[in-house]
């Protein structure tokens, strides 16, 4: 790393002729702008090596001279309301482990509920870990570009961080479209600048917000010509997508590493939802987890959803890097337990213990899990589901999507009577229901049937569609109102929206229902809640995630289905003989249950458990029935 950041900082100097030989034949460089050579190459290689020297001396110094987060009221402020206390446990807790994290490292999970916030916990947790006197710094990874923008608003709202504390990194899809279509001209760029080790150190299409000094310290002279990558090092609290992380890990031509590496090397590192990842991400994601150990950061994962083999290996990742790390502190013979804890919404319920090897950590966390599990089961059921059998004697695919639509249109009329809220104004019945389809085609053409299908008598029906294909400024627009639709932390805030105020105001109908169909996309990250939803299944993950977007914000218990499960998936019903329809494993005998906040056993035939659950990935393992070919395993999957 030193030698590749000493190689670009010199090949950003002028050239020093004084240095090597004079008439050396060979070059290192060209200047990008005049396309004439620059440096010798021995000059080169003198002034890099020259370089080499002096950082390392002052990279040690780095973590100490970088601006952190410290005497922060926001991250030590008791909480409230009664749902979040249990955030001043898990504060307090980290606390009380300080001392001993420093020496030993830390590896964390929080599981609480979706909507108990675990964004703002997570914050606190590492605030609480780190030293009072000097303050805390980390860096929250997520998987979605819309989810980092809209964490990095929520701690700077919410916490009160200013503008010079947080920097949000984000790569823009629409740059990267547009790079891709021009690669043969990058490629001729590199060329003619005629080194690597010229090139930015952070992605043409990457985007950093941060209003702070990018005062990297003892680094700056070195990484001056590249301001993006000093503020991603800089900013005491870095929101970016895993992508900008995982570079420290992999060898990029280019030196596109070193800012990563460097902050990776001087921060903590949460990672939100790292079971969202598939298994082929797997690799990338535990390299990350193991590097965070060998440069000796805390980690904490993040997710109400996290399978036990997940969490296993994750550690073992870890418990390995840090090996490395107290190895090269000259402490290899001092026993490398790691300091674990576990977090969820539950009062006094967060724990903490050492581990050295895997066992006793498996031992520990089974043990969390199955108290957690009976702290669940008796919270109030605020999601009750039903599995709805979909028949459909199509035989192509137009008429199966058809039908499913006739399907859903009779659904979404018998959800809204049953929940719903009233209008204090005008005494009309008002739904937000949301249809989650798994694939962005069927949704289109279903959609379409939709509009065209007039809505029962006395019914006002408004539909939004929201999926991944959309303009980035048009998605952009359709989040922003559905988060200010959908908060119902104040119940009847809704009902003075502009928007709301302006359909229950223009309708002569009683009932007013906003539906929207959507993708994945509405799953993961949206503080959404909704009165009800109808899901088509893809992935037990994915159906826990979208549960959590029902009555996520209002506590009232549910008498009777607020979300249905299509027994079929669409892609199912389009490669299938039209008589064969999914059945649910575990469910052929009582197609009714309660989705009481994650209880996976209560999703799952009990024999299914150990199987489902040991899998990287909790949905794929069920079995299928019948299994008729290659097209059943792919597209009638849970």
């Amino acid at each position: 790393l030193i030698m590749m950041l000493a190689d670009h900082h010199y090949s950003s100097l002028e050239a020093h002729p004084e240095l090597g030989d004079a008439g050396f034949p060979l070059f290192a460089n060209t200047n990008p702008t005049t396309g004439k050579t620059k440096q010798r190459l021995d000059e080169h290689l003198l002034g890099v090596e020259n370089t080499v020297r002096r950082i390392v001396h002052v990279l040690p110094k780095l973590d100490l001279a970088l601006p952190r987060i410290a005497r922060h009221k926001g991250f030590t402020k008791r909480s409230h309301d009664d749902r979040y206390r249990w955030q001043d446990n898990a504060y307090d807790l980290a606390c009380s482990i300080r001392e001993r994290t420093m020496s030993n490292g830390f590896f964390g999970i929080n599981m609480a509920s979706t909507g108990s916030g675990k964004t703002f916990a997570n914050g606190r947790i590492m605030y609480g870990l780190s030293k009072p006197e000097t303050g805390a710094r980390f860096t929250i990874a997520l998987g979605l570009r819309t989810l980092t923008l809209q964490t990095g608003d929520a701690y700077r709202e919410r916490l009160a961080l200013g503008s010079d504390d947080l920097a949000v990194l984000v790569g823009s899809s629409a740059a990267r479209e547009l790079f891709a279509m021009n690669q043969s001209h990058a490629s001729n760029d590199r060329s003619y600048n005629g080194s690597e080790s010229a090139e930015p150190l952070l992605n043409d299409n990457s985007y950093v917000h941060f209003d702070g000094i990018s005062d990297i310290g003892p680094l700056k002279q070195w990484m001056d010509n590249t301001w993006n990558g000093n503020a991603l090092i800089a900013a005491p609290i870095l929101t970016c997508t895993i992508d900008h992380l995982i570079g420290a890990t992999e060898a990029f031509k280019g030196g596109r590493q070193i800012a990563p590496m460097l902050r990776l090397l001087t921060s903590d590192l949460i990672l939100d939802e790292p079971d969202d990842f598939d298994i082929q991400d797997l690799p990338a994601l535990t390299r990350l987890v193991h590097w965070a150990g060998m440069l000796g950061s805390k980690v904490l994962l993040s997710s109400a959803t996290l399978p036990p083999s997940l969490v296993e290996g994750l550690f073992q990742a870890y418990h390995a890097g840090r090996r490395e790390f107290n190895k090269e502190r000259g402490a290899s013979s001092r026993p490398s337990g790691i300091i674990c804890a576990w977090f969820d919404e539950h009062r006094n319920s967060a724990t903490a213990s050492d581990h050295f090897d895997t066992k006793s950590f498996r031992t520990a966390h089974d043990a969390f899990v199955t108290k957690r599990l009976e702290r669940l089961k008796q919270a109030p059921v605020r999601r009750r589901a039903t599995i709805i059998p979909v028949q459909c004697d199509a035989q192509n695919k137009k008429s199966v999507r058809d039908e499913v639509a006739a399907t859903l249109h009779g659904l979404l009329h018998t959800m809204h009577q049953e929940h719903h809220s009233v209008d204090p104004i005008t005494g009309k019945k008002v739904s937000f229901g949301l249809i989650r389809l798994a694939n962005i085609d069927p949704l289109i053409d279903i959609a379409l049937t939709l509009f065209k299908t007039d809505a029962k008598e006395n019914h006002h029906i408004r539909f939004c569609c929201y999926h991944a294909r959309h303009p980035l400024i048009v998605r952009s627009t359709i989040e922003s109102t559905l988060d200010r639709l959908l908060n119902r932390n104040e119940s009847e805030n809704v009902f003075r929206d502009p928007l709301l105020r302006e359909i229950l105001d223009d309708s002569i109908e009683a009932n007013i229902i906003i539906a929207v169909l959507a993708t994945p996309v509405a799953e993961v990250g949206r503080d959404h809640d909704y009165d009800w939803a109808i899901v088509e299944p893809s992935s037990m993950r994915s159906i826990i995630q979208l549960a959590g977007r029902v009555m996520r914000h209002r506590q009232a218990p549910c008498k009777s289905p607020n979300i249905i499960l299509l027994g079929t998936n669409i892609r199912s019903l389009e490669h299938r003989d039209g008589s064969a329809t999914y059945r649910w494993p575990g469910f052929e005998e009582s197609p009714r249950f309660s989705l009481s906040s994650h209880d996976l056993t209560s999703l799952i035939a009990p024999e299914q458990y150990e199987e489902i659950s040991a899998g990287p990935r909790i949905a794929e393992k069920a079995t299928l029935a019948p299994r008729d070919n290659l097209a059943d395993l792919e597209h009638a999957r849970i």
